[in-house]
């Protein structure tokens, strides 16, 4: 049938794994390291310091699903002042919805390759399947031709 050969398969397989481990989630340590710029440059909206330790566990916890690459270039924005007012440190929240728009575009690509995958292949129809399609298409055309033809004439 008409579908992806073995070898495009094996090299679509080969891409969505290296599309999953591209987006996979970092490690805790790894985060924190990533959002330390944060804590260090902008203002918290918090002054505990005894709480400093778990607010950056808690981003962390928010932030794990995400890979430390999305992490560190949604940080960045925020240090440059591109995203957020460049006075306050982001939330949990904000830095996962800015990250996460770093990653959607390569998990939506990994849905369509993992769409493709999955699809049935088409078989080829025999000539006689075919002919009956060219002329039912034939027959619309011409429909609508004379549909065209009664609707210029009123």
């Amino acid at each position: 049938g008409y579908g992806v050969t073995d070898d495009e398969r094996r090299e679509l397989q080969a891409h969505v794994g290296r599309l999953q481990a591209f987006i996979d989630g970092g490690r805790p340590e790894e985060i924190g390291q990533a959002i330390a710029p944060l804590f260090l440059a902008l203002t918290p909206r918090t002054d505990d310091a005894q709480g400093a330790r778990a607010r950056i566990a808690a981003y962390v916890s928010v932030l794990s699903a995400l890979p430390v690459w999305a992490i560190r270039k949604a940080a960045d924005e925020y240090l440059r002042g591109s995203v957020g007012d460049g006075k306050w440190c982001p939330t949990a929240v904000e830095i996962y919805k800015a990250a996460g728009k770093h990653v959607a575009p390569h998990i939506e690509k990994m849905g369509r390759i993992t769409e493709l995958l999955s699809a049935k292949p088409l078989e080829k129809p025999d000539k006689a399947t075919r002919q009956e399609a060219v002329a039912k298409v034939r027959a619309e055309w011409a429909l609508g031709d004379i549909a065209a033809t009664i609707g210029a004439r009123e």
